[in-house]
């Protein structure tokens, strides 16, 4: 917990854009269609395959 508490005083989020425009930009929805999506189903496909 000390090391997490140091890492947030010491700037860990500074480089993260947390406007609203940065936060809307792409739902997890989306991500999981276009992303999670073909890779699960690559992975089915690969262990239906052997």
């Amino acid at each position: 917990m000390v090391d997490m508490k140091r890492a947030k005083d010491e700037g860990l989020d500074s480089g993260l854009d947390r406007s609203p425009q940065a936060r809307s930009a792409t739902a997890f929805a989306q991500w999981c269609a276009q992303t999670l999506r073909p890779a699960v189903l690559t992975t089915q496909g690969a262990v239906d395959a052997r």
